[in-house]
């Protein structure tokens, strides 16, 4: 094995290990990993793999995908965290394995094991080590820029013969979402063989993998077309959707959340050839550019894009960029973010909106850290600035493992202490409070009952759930339930019930007693 070659494996055993690890250790974080990791868990504990189902309503709002890698994994690793996201970090794993390749191809041997790199920064790490839909994406992705590059490189048609494959594991993870980042930017690629892909034997492959699911659900839910075609042609219409992060979350995610290879990214495309660099700029810039302007909007969603910074930026250190970093730039960058640190500080309160404060704070931070270490990287050896980007990795490491952490420990805390509060056969009931793992770590169901939206929508167009009582107000359930264990927002509890006896508290959610405890239980 050539130097390379072990690097980069090193780097990728290395990866696997944190990632592995990061997935068993961290709790869930609720809401939205909270609703795939519960979804994955009714589809184990109903035999049913066919509907998913949150708090036994149909869900029918995504694809199967992440769901059925949730409950493989639980079946072989049991009901718990690493079991419910095993799958979806080797789906991260491998996209690192995949860019890595692409590296080799496309920027040469010595820059596979940086780009390998990719399953060890924060923004990959933070949503490829969850159950959620976008690390499958960003496997499909990968694996079609894969195949689209062995097609350039080696002009071998069997290469393409794994598109397929990739597109039905985009659709099954979300749905037309694939399009956006694989078949519409190759449609502006001038690569010469864009209709290769859609041979019949190809096409035929593509409906064998998606279309059965499509079909069985249709069976079950004969408007379940109908409306999904409804929804896409308002989204079109109107981009209205349920995200509604600023316009600029993706250039915070970007810059933070692949740092620090985004220093080098911009230097690493220069000197490629045309046709390699017109593919990683419609990769990264087709979606980048719609996804900032349409309405929808999540800070999730650029994932399947940001391939392309740790490849650049891997070329770009190894075009030797580190070292030749010039004084300018860096005095630059820590210019921009003393600027804007002083108009957010200034103008907070007057000129600047409130929820624009927090990431021009980030922002400007971004600049002056990336500044100063450019500025550092001109002045100094190698060596030390082998350290400093070890530094620097380290920090992206520890704030991707504990992102959130007060949060996961409090949802996985809670529902361990209602558990032991309530007794193997006590009822339990979420008022008012979106934590939807909570059923997951007690290993089964609940009561939820008002304020979820989404769930009262849910239940409207598929059916009703014993286990979801949209009817009943805050204020009934805190008055008429005495039986159950129930979590209610803290805000809640004081407007509505503050008499009622309070088991445990965490965070803003309070745990109040049924009537059959003691009621000189202090509160804890």
């Amino acid at each position: 094995m050539t130097r390379p070659g072990r690097a980069t494996a090193i780097v990728l055993a290395v990866g696997a290990l944190f990632c592995l690890a990061r997935a068993h250790f961290v709790g869930i974080s609720d809401p939205s990993e909270g609703r795939y990791v519960q979804i994955a868990w009714e589809m184990v504990t109903s035999g049913d793999w066919i509907t998913p189902r949150w708090n036994g309503i149909p869900h029918l709002e995504k694809p199967p995908l992440a769901y059925w890698a949730g409950a493989v994994g639980m079946t072989v690793f049991g009901t718990n965290e690493f079991g419910a996201r095993i799958l979806s970090t080797l789906a991260l794993i491998t996209s690192a394995v995949l860019l890595a390749g692409i590296a080799r191809r496309v920027a040469g041997p010595k820059s596979a094991p940086a780009a390998a790199a990719f399953c060890l920064l924060p923004y990959p790490v933070a949503l490829g080590c969850a159950l959620l839909t976008d690390g499958f994406l960003l496997l499909a992705t990968v694996l079609f820029y894969d195949a689209l590059f062995r097609r350039m490189e080696e002009g071998s048609r069997r290469a393409l013969n794994v598109v397929p494959v990739a597109l039905a594991i985009g659709t099954l993870a979300k749905g037309q979402a694939i399009l956006l980042f694989t078949v519409l930017p190759f449609l502006f690629m001038r690569t010469g063989f864009f209709w290769e892909i859609f041979r019949p034997a190809r096409l035929l492959l593509l409906l064998a993998l998606v279309v059965p699911w499509i079909v069985a659900i249709q069976g079950r839910y004969p408007d379940f077309l109908a409306l999904h075609t409804g929804k896409l042609a308002a989204f079109v219409a109107t981009g209205k959707q349920h995200h509604h992060d600023p316009p600029y979350i993706y250039l915070v995610a970007v810059l933070a959340g692949m740092f620090p290879f985004t220093l080098w990214a911009s230097r690493g495309i220069r000197g490629l050839p045309r046709p390699h660099a017109r593919v990683l700029a419609l990769w990264f810039g087709l979606p980048f550019v719609f996804l900032s302007l349409v309405p929808s909007r999540s800070w999730t969603y650029i994932l399947s894009s940001t391939p392309v910074v740790a490849l650049l930026g891997a070329r770009g250190i190894e075009l030797g960029a580190i070292t030749k970093a010039r004084l300018s730039d860096g005095r630059i960058g820590m210019a921009g973010g003393v600027i804007g640190l002083a108009v957010v500080l200034i103008g907070r309160g007057r000129f600047v909106p409130p929820d624009v404060v927090i990431v021009g704070l980030i922002l400007s931070a971004t600049f002056f850290v990336t500044g100063s270490t450019l500025w550092f990287l001109a002045k100094r050896s190698p060596r030390l600035t082998a350290v400093i980007l070890s530094g620097l990795l380290t920090l992206g490491l520890a704030a991707a493992t504990m992102a959130d952490e007060p949060a996961f420990r409090i949802y996985r805390g809670l529902a361990r202490r209602v558990g032991e509060l309530a007794g193997p056969r006590g009822g339990v009931a979420i008022v008012a409070a979106k934590m939807p793992s909570v059923p997951f770590y007690l290993g089964r169901f609940v009561t939820v009952a008002a304020l979820d939206d989404r769930l009262a929508k849910e239940a409207l167009l598929w059916g009703g759930s014993p286990w979801f009582r949209p009817d009943l107000s805050i204020e009934r359930v805190l008055r008429e339930n005495r039986s159950d264990v129930i979590i209610v927002d803290g805000k809640w509890h004081a407007q509505f019930a503050p008499t009622r006896t309070v088991l445990h508290r965490a965070g803003e959610f309070v745990v109040l007693a049924p009537d059959s405890a003691p009621r000189d239980d202090p509160p804890r």
